[in-house]
């Protein structure tokens, strides 16, 4: 397997694993909701009709959610832990069958110059819908950046015309310029 095979497989593997951590951090707070409103866990949610019992319900469902957020800010900024917040580039939005392009600065920090290459990983949507990795290109493939300084790169990415629509995220990986989250948003009459 080549370095470039494995790095993007790297990234993939990257990916499905915070797909899979997010989707059990779902799991688990459905369940607290469902608790916390009074509901046997797992049998699915049923709103109460009785407009008392609904803003009951209501007031313990965003208790629940409050709680499940100062929780996780409690976890992200974690003293001794530094947080670094990744840059979103949001793709022009683009319907099925079309083609949506953008610019990406890749900068070099170093005192001397790099030949930076930009991987791109998969993009999924929370719906389960999947960009492979092929759907995107870059080019040019490489490019040399100059010390202390930056150059482009033009990413493309290609939405098949079956594609379901919604919000799509995935990482573009560069190991002079970091990392930066991609967003497209895959919508029904949008796009050229």
């Amino acid at each position: 397997m080549s370095a470039a095979d494995a790095g993007r497989r790297l990234v993939e593997d990257v990916q499905r694993l915070g797909l899979h951590s997010a989707s059990s951090v779902v799991e688990r707070y459905a369940l607290a909701v469902e608790q916390a409103v009074g509901l046997d866990p797992g049998a699915g949610v049923r709103p109460p009709t009785d407009p008392d019992a609904l803003v009951d319900a209501t007031a313990r469902m965003a208790r629940a959610y409050l709680g499940l957020l100062d929780g996780l800010a409690g976890l992200a900024d974690r003293p001794g832990r530094p947080r670094r917040d990744l840059e979103t580039v949001h793709l022009p939005a683009t319907r099925p069958g079309a083609s949506a392009r953008v610019s990406l600065w890749v900068h070099n920090g170093t005192a001397g110059p790099v030949d930076a290459v930009v991987r791109i990983g998969p993009l999924v949507s929370a719906e389960g819908g999947v960009l492979p990795a092929e759907a995107a290109g870059l080019e040019p493939a490489s490019v040399a950046v100059p010390a202390a300084g930056r150059a482009e790169v033009r990413l493309h990415v290609d939405v098949p015309g079956d594609q379901p629509t919604g919000t799509y995220f995935g990482l573009a990986l560069s190991p002079v310029a970091g990392s930066v989250v991609l967003r497209l948003d895959v919508v029904e009459g949008a796009g050229p």
